[in-house]
């Protein structure tokens, strides 16, 4: 940009038209020609025009007799000043204010760019950085170009310019603005600092539309009171400042200051509060995901509701957010959901440096969420872990202070991270010429015993992001979105993004205890992250090729824990074994398959348990989904592990429908969930829980996982024993499904669903039982709670076509399946029956009575059930390791007989059968893991058997 040369007539008539009321004190002898202003006296040479500022540490009148001898100079004082030596400039005039008059002459020299440009102002005490930024996307996302000023520096489009201060001092600014223009942008959002007002840095810019993020204590070494700060930053909205029309955002809470009803009158219709309180004119809510750093914001303005989701978390940048959207939308007279088509479309980058949420795809599994925040005093590091905190998430904090600057402040920000934070690492931030482990020590004096000191700042961030649990969040606060770090007095580059960055990509060192299913799938899927990955079980697996041979194999223990940095139990392994509780005691978390295969996992979860039913519900729910195009996945104690799925390609609109047992949900965290179901409740694996109250207790965990605005859904039976435990019920919609009227244990704040009727209705939707040929109440139970949940996933779905598609559903293998069918009997393989409430609803297909086949590892509970069953039991065989406690509890009500293994068993049943014309159910009611590896290895085995004997 080339500057324009301006005459003293041309710069006396610019300062008379501001109101400067300018006084000549000394005309220049010839015609004088000005090409630039300045208020730094080091930088005046012949031409320029110096504006003595009255300052806070400096007087610029006091430099003016240096200036001595430069010839062409235009000096321009304030009234009172007296000018030392008035002959050796070429001209001086005074003026009211040199601040203003720098403003404007910095204005007119750059050609008045003001004129071609609409400005967007923010100011606040805090908040005016994002809200400026958000700004700045949604302009790019609209495909707008907009330049921008504030804190982060200064933006034409992607190039950066970088600035000293907040609001630049006029030269900078309006040689800015005057780029901008040459460069054909037409739009401007800039941060408004108080101190820019005061100091009348602005000229003659007026906004088109202003906002007001926030008002709290602060700069009131410059300010003096409270009053004045305010009055300061109320100076953006005066009369001449903006323009005819112009829109204000104006923060809920900067409303309710003393000051504001004065400072915003005669605004009208024009002035728009946001906020989350219902009075706003402009209201929203947020809910937000720490583990994701994302929040889904909706907004309500007039007649206009829209929804959008933004790359942070907190409620107060989420309010910068709304703010940015209706500033934006107002300054481009486009619609509100315009704008927010375009943020769908193309994406909002988050604010560097301001809870900055740090991930990459290729960061070790289950690495804990990492953000970096510019916070560097007491309440902005204590607002920080609170925002973290408020998403029921631990906070491991890295910070430290930087040196040659405010010392008291130290221990106060030790006892803020100690008092909020599960650990705390203090650390360097730029120590200068102070020795960082005094900085550290005098952090210290305020902290309690959860901190721990390093030194060097990489190595802080590196322990903690290792360290760190899976649901833990860790803060590194101080430096935000600063690329380098001063020592002494040199700058060295680093950035704490990157370094984190470095951290989630450490190659860790884990344990996986058990090698079932899960556990061998746990093994190959850390190995395949190229993780150091080593499997302990006394058991070697059977199958070539089921471990991968970057796997280390140990026998039945390990040399040292103290090796590993995470620990994987598989579901069969109690918590209460040796090495899990050697592990709990050095600190390492312990994780589950569950969690490595639901990591971050970023669509829609339906998380179904129950002590029967839930691997039908989960199939049924899936089958509904895979139908009506849904991109789903069925995962869990239905044998298959969710490490064995390929979830790379998840994105929001994938859905995951998991089978969770007692023992997963024992073992793992809580994962979002948008829907969860307890399907059935009965006594079952009391072997390892003990009480039925613990294995309640387990099953109930699952409500940890729902979303709130997810969906509840349990059977009546599962109430009943909910009233008696007096668990809480989540504050979620909750839907109880019995047979028969309402019981009085159902809550009222819970929705009741009767299926024992023909027709029920589901959110307005009639359902024909005898239309989905569901038989049985607990298949009806089933089938509604597979419904709702798909619908919770995919509320595009319409309910009727959900309950269509059921109807073509079948059931799933090794589940009272029938496998051979004659006029004479049927043969039903019923291996999935683990418990005895599910053996007798397999007896309830049967038409008469049957011969049951029963046994395998017990789990505990009683099998006296089994007698009141008589009237379907023709005859009972049992076979393995419970089959005589089987037997011996049955015994005197039908004939009984023993085999030592299924297979015996079998045999025996089917000759029989066969020769008695009498059905055969093969219902265990017990676990497989005396004979075979999982319940679909032994219904496998169980259909050979019998296609074998049927066939010869």
């Amino acid at each position: 940009m080339t500057s324009m040369r301006k005459s003293f007539d041309e710069i006396l008539q610019v300062l008379s038209e501001f109101g400067s009321d300018p006084k000549i004190i000394k005309k220049p002898a010839i015609t004088s020609v000005f090409e630039s202003v300045t208020s730094d006296s080091r930088k005046v040479s012949d031409g320029v025009v110096f504006c003595a500022i009255k300052g806070h540490a400096h007087d610029g009148h006091a430099f003016i007799e240096s200036l001595r001898g430069r010839k062409a100079l235009l000096l321009v004082e304030d009234y009172s000043s007296l000018t030392a030596n008035p002959s050796d400039a070429a001209a001086i005039v005074q003026v009211r204010s040199t601040r203003g008059a720098w403003a404007m002459i910095a204005a007119t020299f750059c050609g008045d760019p003001q004129k071609d440009l609409n400005f967007i102002g923010v100011t606040g005490t805090n908040g005016k950085t994002s809200t400026v930024w958000f700004i700045r996307e949604i302009f790019k996302a609209l495909n707008v170009p907009v330049a921008t000023l504030g804190t982060l520096g200064n933006f034409l489009g992607d190039e950066h310019f970088p600035s000293q201060h907040t609001t630049p001092d006029p030269d900078e600014l309006f040689k800015f603005l005057a780029v901008a223009r040459d460069r054909g942008i037409r739009h401007v959002a800039m941060e408004v600092s108080s101190h820019s007002l005061i100091q009348e840095k602005l000229g003659p810019i007026v906004f088109s539309a202003a906002g007001f993020t926030s008002f709290s204590q602060d700069h009131l070494d410059f300010h003096s009171t409270m009053e004045e700060y305010f009055a300061a930053k109320l100076r953006l909205f005066e009369h001449g400042r903006l323009r005819q029309g112009a829109a204000l955002a104006i923060h809920e809470s900067v409303l309710r200051y003393p000051g504001a009803t004065a400072g915003f009158a005669g605004f009208g219709e024009r002035l728009h509060s946001y906020g989350v309180n219902p009075d706003c004119s402009c209201r929203m809510s947020v809910k937000a995901d720490a583990r994701f750093g994302k929040s889904l914001i909706e907004v309500k303005s007039g007649t206009e509701a829209v929804s959008f989701e933004i790359p942070v978390i907190g409620t107060v940048f989420c309010e910068n957010a709304v703010a940015a959207l209706f500033l934006t939308a107002s300054t481009l007279k486009r619609s509100l959901s315009e704008c927010v088509k375009a943020m769908a479309r193309l994406g909002i980058r988050p604010v560097p440096g301001r809870l900055e949420p740090v991930s990459h795809p290729a960061r070790f599994p289950c690495a804990p969420s990492v953000y970096v925040d510019y916070a560097h005093t007491p309440d902005a590091l204590e607002k920080a872990i609170l925002n973290l905190k408020a998403h029921d998430l631990e906070v491991v904090t890295v910070f430290g202070c930087g040196g040659d600057r405010d010392k008291t402040k130290r221990p106060l920000m030790g006892e803020v991270a100690t008092r909020l934070s599960k650990v705390v690492y203090v650390t360097s931030d730029n120590p200068r010429t102070e020795s960082p482990q005094t900085i550290i020590q005098d952090i210290l004096a305020g902290c309690g015993p959860s901190c721990v000191p390093v030194v060097d700042r990489k190595e802080a961030i590196h322990t903690a992001i290792t360290r760190a649990g899976y649901h833990d969040v860790v803060l590194v606060a101080g430096k935000g979105h600063e690329d380098y770090q001063i020592i002494g007095t040199q700058k060295f580059p680093f950035s704490d993004q990157n370094t984190c960055v470095d951290a989630l990509h450490s190659k860790l060192n884990w344990l996986v205890v058990g090698a079932g299913v899960s556990g061998l799938a746990a093994a190959n899927f850390l190995a395949n992250h190229g993780q150091e990955t080593t499997l302990v079980d006394d058991k070697l697996p059977t199958r070539p090729g089921e471990l991968s041979s970057a796997v280390t194999w140990s026998g039945h223990s390990v040399a040292s824990l103290a090796a590993f940095d995470r620990i994987i139990a598989g579901p069969g392994v109690a918590l209460s074994h040796p090495l899990l509780v050697e592990a709990r005691g050095l600190g390492r978390q312990i994780l589950t398959e569950v969690d490595l295969g639901l990591d971050r996992f970023p669509g829609a979860v339906f998380a179904v348990t129950g002590t029967n039913g839930k691997s039908t519900t989960v199939d049924l729910a899936h089958f509904v989904l895979k139908t009506l195009g849904e991109k789903s996945f069925a995962c869990g104690n239905i044998g298959i592990p969710p490490t064995t799925l390929d979830l790379a390609g998840a994105s929001d609109d994938t859905r995951c429908v998991i089978e969770l047992s007692s023992y997963q949900l024992e073992g793992c965290l809580p994962h979002s969930a948008a829907a969860a179901a307890i399907t059935s409740f009965s006594p079952d694996h009391l072997a390892r829980h003990k009480t039925l109250e613990n294995y309640f207790a387990q099953k109930w965990r699952v409500t940890k996982w729902l979303r709130l605005d997810g969906v509840f859904i349990v059977s009546a039976e599962v109430a009943r024993f909910a009233s008696d435990f007096g668990a809480a019920w989540p504050p979620t919609r909750i839907i109880v499904i019995g047979a028969g009227s309402r019981p009085s244990y159902v809550p009222s704040h819970c929705e009741y669903f009767d299926v024992s009727r023909d027709m029920v209705n589901f959110d307005g939707l009639s359902i024909d039982w005898s239309a989905l040929h569901c038989h049985g109440i607990h298949q009806r139970i089933n089938a509604l709670t597979a419904a709702i949940g798909v619908l919770r996933m995919s509320p595009a779905l319409a309910p009727g076509r959900v309950f269509e598609t059921i109807a073509h559903y079948r059931p799933l293998p090794y589940r009272c399946e029938v496998v051979f069918k004659n006029e004479s009997l049927q043969i039903i393989n019923d291996s999935k029956s683990t418990n005895v409430e599910s053996t007798l609803a397999a007896l309830s297909i049967s038409k008469r009575p049957a011969i049951l086949l029963m046994g395998g590892q017990g789990k505990g509970e009683s099998y006296a059930p089994v007698k009141d069953a008589h009237q379907k039991i023709s005859r009972l065989i049992t076979f393995g390791a419970s089959g005589a406690v089987i037997m011996e509890e049955a015994h005197g009500i039908f004939p009984v007989e023993h085999f030592k293994t299924m297979a015996q068993a079998c045999h025996h049943a089917l000759e029989l059968g066969i020769a008695g014309g009498q059905d055969v159910i093969f219902s265990p009611g017990c676990a497989s893991f005396d004979e075979f590896r999982n319940f679909e290895h032994r219904g496998e085995e169980f259909s050979k058997i019998v296609k074998s004997r049927m066939s010869s």
